[in-house]
């Protein structure tokens, strides 16, 4: 989980202890209810505010942020499946094995094939291989490999950070 952010505004007053529109004429003021109410609401989605002295602190979870304002929305991608057949001997019957391919299988057979070759052996389009490949060579786990153990695939599924292409 990431850290809490917080942000911090000088203002000038903006709580009004009137609830009577008679008695607060300046319309720019919140009034006592209504800035509790605001401060229930934004709890819900762990946004937390209060206002001392003058100053307002709003302190927030980016992730959760992100997860209310996004809603996980858009396609969700689509994994590469190794489909292989195993004969079972005890019960004469193939047994259908799937698999996604990981980081570290794309790896390894990028090392006895091109990108042509490779984007159609997966039955991916070129432009999907190519984004796919753009994000595996900027992640975290293609930077702490050790270059000279590419051709190394237990090394390769070891190193952590080893998802889904």
């Amino acid at each position: 989980m990431s850290q809490k952010k917080e942000v911090r505004y000088y203002i000038k007053p903006v709580i009004s202890t009137h609830n009577s529109e008679l008695t607060n004429p300046d319309k720019n003021l919140i009034k006592t209810n209504d800035f509790y109410a605001i401060k229930s609401l934004l709890e819900s989605y762990n946004i937390n505010f209060d206002i001392k002295n003058d100053i307002l602190s709003i302190s927030y979870d980016p992730e959760t942020v992100k997860y209310y304002t996004t809603r996980n929305a858009g396609r969700k991608p689509k994994r590469i499946i190794v489909n292989s057949t195993q004969n079972n001997p005890e019960t004469n019957q193939n047994k259908r094995d799937f698999n996604a391919y990981k980081y570290s299988d794309i790896v390894y057979m990028a090392q006895s094939m091109n990108d042509k070759e490779l984007f159609e052996y997966l039955s991916m389009p070129r432009p999907t291989f190519y984004r796919h490949k753009k994000k595996l060579l900027e992640s975290s786990y293609f930077k702490q490999l050790d270059r000279t153990r590419f051709e190394d695939l237990d090394y390769l599924r070891s190193v952590p950070g080893d998802t889904y292409f």
